[in-house]
Formats: structure tokens, sequence, C-alpha cells
């Protein structure tokens, strides 16, 4: 699981290149538009949510986005295998991404 401040810098990489504001993919991800928008306000979050952050931006992330140097990239034996929910395919801007919530 990534820390608050490697969260934040993943989120505000991916929807900076996605076109979508924190809330947004917070939304997507979560289902929930106000728990990125609490972090980068310095809140905190529950673990589960970080856990589901953490491993829906490891496997969405942009082939075509640098992963940010920074951010130490987690083993993949770490990465999430399947979601914790059936997956539900959302269309942001023409990309596909698959929820979790």
């Amino acid at each position: 699981m990534y820390t608050r401040a490697e969260l934040m810098t993943l989120a505000g990489a991916f929807s900076a290149r996605q076109g979508i504001a924190l809330s947004t993919l917070s939304r997507l991800i979560l289902g929930n538009d106000k728990v990125l928008p609490a972090l980068a306000e310095g809140k905190d979050c529950l673990a589960s949510h970080a856990e589901e952050l953490s491993g829906w931006l490891d496997t969405n992330w942009p082939s075509t986005l640098d992963w940010p140097d920074e951010v130490p990239r987690r083993p993949r034996r770490h990465r999430l295998q399947a979601p914790l929910w059936p997956p539900r395919q959302i269309v942001i801007r023409g990309v596909t991404y698959t929820a979790t919530f």
C-alpha cells in the first residue's frame, strides 16, 4: 500500500494525464468522490480505501504515462490480482476503465 503522499503523487499525475478531477478519479475507483480530495487536504482515509486506490492505480496505470520516480513501484506479488467486487466498465473521455466499486 502506498503512503498518502505517494497516493497523491500518483492520483495527481493520473488525473492530470486523463484530464479529470481528483473527485472524478475517486468516484471511479471507490464510488466515493470525497476520498482523494480529502487526502489532498491532508485528511486521513480508511486503510481499505488506501489499499483499493493503490491496487487500482497499479493495475490501471497508462502505458503512455511514466511512473513517477519519487514513488517506488510495489512488487508485482503485492498488486491486486482481482477486484474486490465484480468489475464495471466506465468510459471517461473515450477511455475505458475498469471500476471495482
